[in-house]
């Protein structure tokens, strides 16, 4: 059941997983004896938005994320009214989930004085979801190497078990000296949830270190989380200044008898490129799908169930090129 709240923000702290509820909607969520709980919270103010604005500005993208999974706390502060409806949570948490330029948005709309009431938001109690795949992205050759020679601890990226795991989040791990940074590209079965082990959850590298140094700061709910709680915003996935929306595309896949030559793909794959992440469709198909040569993309079954994180390369038609290998 959601429970109609005011949000009150707090500058002087950059906490991304706790937010604080007044005793009185602590008490509506019927959560007396438990120290923390996970909560959704949704502020329809900044949800309202179009997904991807189609402006030069990526800047002013609404919010990937539909709601916000938080832990929170009940406060201990006296000074609320008996009745009072009130959640207090950091501006960086509401930047990073609803973009950089969700505080201005906020201040736009006629009517908020968030000085004197809040802001009009909604929140539930809920049922924080393990993940059982976690895609990320290693941002530096060194992230990758690591993530490479160390796959069994890849979860400590994510710090302590219970940690709310955002879609699109970006993680910092300190390892002898270098910080070594990830973005999470994909998480499943949902975009928010929690990491208990690494032996229940799956987590997968993949090599994004060039896409990184060139790609433009755009996507509303990149955050960068450090074990000293720092924080950048970032883009995700997309090269292109200008990301834009576009439908799935349905295709029939056939299994290539071996592998697909390096020396007819452009670009050319890194030596450190998975072959095994790679999907190949007609060059014409690239533009239905509103995709480049050497993009990412997301590609399921027909049951939706379990996606998977690939890169796409434009190649002659499969079939015909796979059989003229073997004449």
């Amino acid at each position: 059941m959601d429970f109609a709240a005011k949000l009150k923000l707090q500058y002087n702290h950059n906490d991304e997983q706790f937010v604080t509820l007044s005793p009185a909607l602590w008490s509506a969520l019927a959560f007396s004896e438990k120290q923390d709980i996970t909560a959704s919270i949704k502020v329809p103010c900044l949800t309202s938005r179009a997904p991807l604005s189609k402006g030069k500005n990526n800047a002013n993208q609404g919010a990937k994320l539909p709601t916000c999974l938080v832990r929170a706390r009940k406060a201990t502060d006296l000074g609320f009214s008996k009745e009072e409806r009130v959640i207090y949570a950091s501006s960086s948490l509401i930047e990073s989930v609803y973009g950089p330029d969700a505080l201005a948005r906020l201040d736009e709309d006629e009517g908020l004085e968030e000085e004197d009431s809040g802001y009009p938001c909604f929140v539930k109690a809920v049922e924080l979801i393990e993940l059982d795949e976690v895609i990320i992205g290693a941002l530096s050759s060194a992230a990758f190497e690591y993530a490479q020679e160390n796959e069994a601890s890849l979860v400590d990226i994510f710090g302590p078990s219970g940690i709310v795991v955002r879609s699109g989040g970006k993680y910092t791990l300190e390892k002898e000296g270098q910080r070594l940074s990830y973005r999470v590209l994909m998480t499943g079965p949902v975009q928010q949830g929690c990491i208990v082990s690494g032996e229940r959850t799956k987590v997968l590298a993949m090599d994004m270190s060039d896409s990184a140094s060139n790609t433009p700061v755009s996507l509303p709910n990149g955050t960068e989380h450090t074990m000293n709680g720092d924080i950048s915003a970032f883009s995700i996935l997309s090269e292109q200044e200008q990301p834009e929306l576009v439908e799935p595309q349905e295709f029939h896949a056939t299994v290539l008898r071996q592998a697909w030559p390096e020396s007819r793909l452009f670009p050319t794959p890194q030596k450190t490129d998975d072959d095994e992440s790679r999907v190949f469709i007609g060059v014409s198909d690239l533009a239905k799908c509103g995709v480049f040569s050497g993009d990412w993309v997301l590609a399921s079954g027909p049951d939706n169930q379990k996606t998977r994180l690939c890169r796409v390369f434009g190649v002659d038609t499969v079939l015909d090129s796979d059989e003229r290998d073997h004449e």
